[in-house]
């Protein structure tokens, strides 16, 4: 009887075993061509301490300087109008490194900061020159000390020292002078749509930005959440376009930004 006891018990083991297996094989995933897209890409990225998503080199360009060290050699940095104060330094005390960018006492100082490069551009690409449903995604996170009486530019802008004057060509959020709201805006030789984001800047506080380009529709994201939409292909620009930051002082009062980093990324 024991005998009979003991296999029964194996029996019942083998068959448990089986079953998991099966049930195993029914959770593997399908073939890549039955998953979705984000799934394809999650499979193909690192993630860092920030959650930042690292894209496969062979399925995207991507832009990304994290500021744990300045080189200086990779922007352009600029000071525009009066052109008196400004510095650019990197500050180590915060985990991942942040840029500080001062600018001067003077009204309408600015301090620009660009890539040297210009690697993106709205409906391009290499595999695909034909193509105008590139994606492209720029990201970055800031603080500034003066939420009011200052100038913000930060998105994918055409080479210029004075983007908190005019933007000819760019997609990017914007904070005008005497206001703490911030705005979305697509320009295109100097034609532009700008919308309100429905969102605030605070003093002294990171946020996030970014924007997603789909070939069609560019949406903008406030810490993480969708705020609006611009999709008037008319002011989409069709020109070269640089990672780019600008601060600039709204009153006659020094003011600085920190800059954590940015990241831009296109599908090739």
């Amino acid at each position: 009887m024991e005998n009979m006891g003991c296999m029964k018990f194996k029996i019942l083991g083998a068959l448990l075993i089986v079953a998991l297996l099966f049930g195993l094989a029914g959770l593997a995933s399908g073939p890549v061509e039955s998953q979705d897209r984000w799934s394809q890409q999650v499979a193909s990225t690192l993630v860092n301490s920030k959650g930042i998503l690292f894209f496969d080199a062979k399925n995207y360009n991507t832009f990304f300087d994290d500021f744990n060290f300045f080189n200086a050699s990779l922007w352009d940095t600029t000071s525009v109008v009066d052109s008196r104060g400004s510095a650019f330094a990197v500050v180590d005390s915060a985990t991942g490194g942040l840029l500080k960018i001062s600018i001067g006492a003077f009204k309408d100082d600015a301090a620009n900061v660009q890539s040297i490069n210009a690697p993106f551009k709205l409906g391009f690409s290499p595999g695909r020159p034909d193509s105008s449903t590139v994606e492209t995604v720029f990201e970055a996170r800031f603080m500034v000390s003066e939420k009011t009486q200052s100038v913000i530019v930060a998105g994918l802008c055409a080479e210029d020292e004075d983007l908190a004057g005019a933007v000819q060509d760019g997609i990017y959020f914007w904070k005008p002078d005497q206001t703490d709201s911030l705005y979305v805006s697509a320009e295109k030789a100097g034609t532009g749509v700008f919308k309100y984001a429905g969102v605030a800047v605070a003093n002294r506080t990171m946020v996030r930005l970014k924007i997603e380009w789909n070939g069609s529709r560019a949406r903008f994201y406030v810490n993480d959440v969708y705020k609006t939409y611009i999709s008037t292909t008319a002011n989409i620009p069709v020109v070269n376009l640089k990672p780019s930051f600008e601060v600039a002082c709204g009153d006659s009062v020094a003011h600085f930004a920190y800059l954590d980093y940015i990241l831009a990324r296109q599908k090739r």
